[in-house]
Formats: C-alpha cells, structure tokens, sequence
C-alpha cells in the first residue's frame, strides 16, 4: 500500500495533493489529464472546485471535477498521476456543475457520481466508462410552491455493502435518504 490520502485542492489551485500517511509531507500533485496544474490553461484545468478524490476498487485514483461535470481516471506514477480515461455525466450541466462525489458498487463494477444540480445518481460501467443511466432523488410534491422535498443538492453519498445508496441533501436541513438495492 502507498500509505498515502489524496485530497482535492480545487477552490483556487484546479489539482489533487496527496500526503504520506505518517509523515504528513505532500508526495504528489496534479491537475487535470495528469498535467502539471500551475499555470494550466483553464480550458484545459480542472473547474472550481475539484470536489472529490477517492480511490476505486481498481486500485486507480478517481476525480470529480464537478463543474466541468466529469470524473477522470488517474494511475499514481512517481510525483504525479497518469490520465487514463474520462466519463463526463450531464454535459451542458450549468450552475454547480454535475459531478459531486464518486461512489463504487459492492462488486465493483459500477461507478456512481452524484449531481447535485440535477439531483441525480448517475450510473457508469467501469469497463467501458460509459454512463448507463440515472436515479433521481425526487419524491412526491410537497408544500405550496410544489416542489419536491429533495430538491436541494445531493451533496455527498455513499454506498453501503448491500448495494444501497445513502444520499446526504444538506440544504434545509439536512436530510439522509436511502435507496435500497440499486445494484
């Protein structure tokens, strides 16, 4: 193991730090498709913010870059990380973009990246990286303007041994909802 945690540093530097686990001392760093993120063009950067970092049942490093409403793919190599490949989720995607955090089913192949300006749970096939389809997070209308309970940022999530996806909606108080059995 690397004994390494990553974390994204998108709200003003658009990259990924990682840090040994013992020593704290930062081992890598990189923008988006793996280049060097200090002076990046921003057509070609990571958006604002880089929102998640995870590690995937593969062993490769995953990255959702929320307003560019894409997840990349990152093979750790000496000070840095390989691009690999790209999955973008809900193009066109405006406002906080689509691409909120990054979740892996139990058997590992499905990837599911949350939107929290769609309020949905896309699906994607790990072999192909390609997007199968959705979840939303919408229930029955409720109150006067008729809007539904759960249409406030599917901020973060995640997914329990079972399979069942547990949806953290912050706005209004936050609200935890689960849904079972999704793969």
């Amino acid at each position: 193991a690397s004994r390494e945690f990553y974390s994204p540093d998108g709200y003003a530097n658009h990259r990924v730090l990682s840090f040994h686990y013992d020593t704290g001392v930062s081992s890598r760093m990189w923008g988006a498709n793996g280049a060097d993120p200090v002076g990046q063009p921003p057509d070609e950067a990571f958006g604002n913010p880089v929102h998640c970092v995870t590690c995937g049942p593969d062993g490769m490093i995953y990255v959702a870059d929320r307003m560019k409403n894409r997840v990349q793919a990152f093979e750790r190599i000496p000070g840095g990380a390989r691009f690999l490949r790209e999955v973008v989720v809900a193009p066109g995607t405006g406002l906080w973009g689509a691409a909120f955090d990054i979740a892996f089913s139990p058997c590992g192949n499905f990837m599911y990246v949350s939107d929290g300006s769609n309020n949905r749970i896309w699906i994607v096939a790990m072999d192909s990286f390609e997007v199968l389809g959705w979840t939303g997070s919408y229930c029955d209308a409720e109150g006067s303007v008729n809007m539904p309970a759960t249409m406030n940022l599917i901020h973060r999530f995640t997914i329990d041994p079972a399979g069942n996806l547990l949806l953290v909606v912050p706005a209004k108080g936050l609200r935890v909802l689960r849904f079972e059995g999704v793969w």
